[in-house]
């Protein structure tokens, strides 16, 4: 591309989207983090509560058990989620540097015919990450409240239906 208002476009674009990539992220983050920083304490509380029968006790750590499997699908959701966000993070530095360096050199040659789609790709791969991550954070976010059940009033509230054996 030999057009040096595309590249003047995605150098104010691309920094534009980064910060937007980020205020989503710190968002997505904040619900995970203070639910999985508080989990295991709450587990053991319950745990050790004293007025437990056995039968109780087995369906706790049956429900804890669960509880585990879940999180750890959910941490390697996660885990795979900032891999990807960690490369268009790449990306768009990468993109931005591109777009600077062709505004620099001008459009001659040939780097800003490499440099065009590459960071067209990138623009508009951001552009649907900022765009999708509110609705990933909304299914997330229902996910951890959904695995949030208080067990402990879980099981008296539904004591008849919920005990072993």
């Amino acid at each position: 591309m030999r057009n040096e208002a595309f590249y003047a476009t995605v150098a104010q674009v691309l920094p534009a989207l980064l910060i937007a990539l980020t205020v989503e992220i710190g968002l997505f983050l904040r619900k995970p983090i203070e639910t999985f920083l508080s989990r295991p304490a709450r587990r053991n509380a319950e745990l050790n509560r004293p007025d437990l029968d056995s039968d109780e006790l087995k369906w706790l750590r049956m429900v804890h058990v669960k509880q585990q499997q879940r999180d750890r699908w959910f941490s390697r959701v996660l885990r795979g989620m900032f891999t990807g966000i960690a490369v268009l993070c790449a990306g768009i530095a990468a993109g931005e540097v591109c777009a600077t360096t062709v505004l620099f050199t001008g459009t001659r040659g040939w780097f800003p015919i490499l440099a065009g789609p590459f960071c067209l790709a990138v623009m508009i791969s951001a552009a649907i990450v900022v765009t999708a991550l509110p609705v990933w954070r909304l299914h997330f976010d229902l996910h951890i409240a959904e695995s949030e059940i208080d067990l402990s009033d879980a099981y008296d509230s539904n004591a008849d239906s919920n005990r072993p054996g």
